[in-house]
């Protein structure tokens, strides 16, 4: 036994004021009850101050306690000492509710240990309150912030996925109205305001589609995820772009490791690994041959995709804070929308996932996508 340990030990034996200082500022209650006569209990001033009475009034009772306990948590707690008295190795450790003087609640978290004869039978019961009032009153608050933003989230979703889907009937009605008026009168085809109102139906319904891949990311569940074989699905997304990356004239290198299968939705992860390969090859390098390097690391929680380019480079300084916003763009190209990797960043975290990137202006950028383990 530590040396100092035991010179506390023997300076509570030999003055009572050691003890005093210990149960008055180092506990915020402390309790000590005869079980063989379950009425007398002896409580410290500090168990009835915490509660709002004066120590002096309140009698050495049980019953005095259990007046103002809820009557649920007294029901448990007897059950809890009876076991204890059955089983030493089983703690009673409980969290009670009493109703203060004043009438609020005050929450206590009780912990007793029985005093037994040399034959195990329990005579007395030592215990301790520790007040976490507070502590309760904030998990309280926190689970009511909890309960009223997913009931906000649950109707912003449902007025997403409403919308979305009414504005695809009426883009839908239009672009066949204007296909009817097309084969009806086939000389608007060159009429310039035609031309226009059929580009901004083409957008609109862009846009749309756009809106309800964002929306479908809101709805993903850990029951939905499926194994998936991440090398398979990165070489599936080259072969889709091959085309793009030879007029590009951008060589990409898949170098994932074989054995590698993350958790995730197949459409989820070919749209992620798909806009990553494609902003590589729309942003490569100017002046030397593009590259792309798509490599894989493991970790104890993640399966990570590392999608490499030696292109343009994005100044994080400057639009670091940006990069993944909606229609956000940083290169000036025309045919950029914006929403390629805010959908990417959405989708990655509906599957359990992060996305983090390094980059440096003229010298290229580093995707790197965290999977969770299948």
């Amino acid at each position: 036994m530590n040396y100092l340990k035991k010179e506390l030990y023997e300076l509570i034996k030999k003055d009572s004021v050691i003890f005093d200082f210990i149960q008055e500022f180092a506990l915020d209650g402390l309790w000590y009850w005869d079980i063989e006569n379950i009425e007398e209990e002896w409580m410290n001033s500090k168990f009835w101050t915490i509660l709002g009475y004066d120590s002096d009034q309140m009698p050495h009772k049980a019953a005095a306690w259990k007046d103002i306990i809820n009557q649920d948590d007294l029901i448990l707690a007897m059950e809890m000492c009876q076991l204890h008295f059955e089983n030493p190795a089983f703690r009673y450790d409980q969290i009670v509710r009493y109703t203060h003087k004043e009438g609020h609640t005050v929450w206590l978290q009780s912990r007793g240990m029985a005093i037994r004869d040399d034959n195990g039978k329990p005579l007395r019961m030592l215990g301790a309150h520790t007040d976490i009032t507070s502590l309760k009153e904030k998990e309280i608050e926190l689970t009511k912030v909890i309960k009223i933003t997913k009931e906000q989230n649950e109707r912003l979703t449902n007025f997403a996925h409403i919308v979305s889907h009414n504005l695809r009937s009426h883009s839908g009605n239009i672009e066949m109205l204007l296909s009817i008026i097309t084969d009806e009168h086939p000389e608007l085809e060159k009429n310039e305001l035609f031309l226009h109102l059929n580009t901004a139906s083409d957008n609109l319904k862009e846009t749309i589609s756009q809106l309800n891949e964002i929306v479908s990311t809101a709805t993903v569940f850990d029951k939905d995820l499926q194994p998936i074989n991440l090398r398979n699905a990165v070489e599936k997304c080259i072969a889709n772009n091959i085309y793009f990356a030879k007029t590009a004239e951008t060589k990409i290198f898949n170098n994932v490791d074989e054995d590698f299968t993350i958790q995730g939705l197949d459409a989820y992860i070919d749209s992620i690994v798909l806009n990553l390969i494609t902003n590589g090859i729309k942003y490569g390098s100017m002046g030397q041959d593009s590259i792309i390097n798509i490599s894989s690391e493991k970790t104890e929680k993640y399966i990570i995709l590392n999608v490499s380019d030696n292109g343009q480079g994005i100044d994080l300084k400057k639009y670091g804070d940006e990069l993944f916003g909606m229609y956000k763009t940083f290169h000036g190209n025309e045919d950029a929308k914006g929403i390629g990797l805010f959908l990417t960043k959405n989708q990655v975290e509906a599957i359990g996932g992060k996305i983090e990137v390094e980059s440096e202006v003229g010298k290229g950028t580093t995707f790197r996508v965290f999977f969770k383990h299948s």
